[in-house]
């Protein structure tokens, strides 16, 4: 039995992007809004979601994830974006320690939220 693959290798940078949203790319803490326990670490952001990088996986069970972040990891005193959040995707490396990767989508955000968030990817686009 022969097995021919469809589709042809593209390095990175010929890739045609299909989002039609524009990623930012940061580093940020994302804790559990019940526990502060670190959740993992946002590693590009959008006005609909996140890339979350963690050493766990994120159980994909339909679950509300109730997250929080600072808009910077260098300020405590940063106000606490809170947030809704459902995995629409996962992978994992094949590395030790394994890395997970989830991407997570926002539900119901606030009008509070979204400025704040919209204030944040102004500050990553400079």
């Amino acid at each position: 039995m022969k097995f021919a693959l469809k589709t042809k290798y593209q390095k990175p940078e010929e890739r045609i992007e299909k989002r039609k949203t524009k990623r930012f790319k940061t580093q940020l803490k994302v804790f559990v809004q019940e526990t502060d326990e670190l959740l993992g670490y946002a590693e590009d952001l959008n006005i609909k979601g996140l890339k979350l990088r963690s050493l766990a996986p994120i159980v994909d069970d339909g679950k509300v994830i109730q997250l929080w972040f600072r808009t910077s990891n260098d300020n405590e005193n940063e106000k606490k974006l809170v947030l809704s959040a459902r995995k629409r995707w996962g992978t994992f490396s094949y590395t030790d320690p394994r890395i997970f990767n989830s991407g997570l989508i926002f539900i119901n955000l606030s009008e509070e939220a979204l400025d704040s968030i919209q204030e944040l990817i102004s500050e990553l686009s400079e």
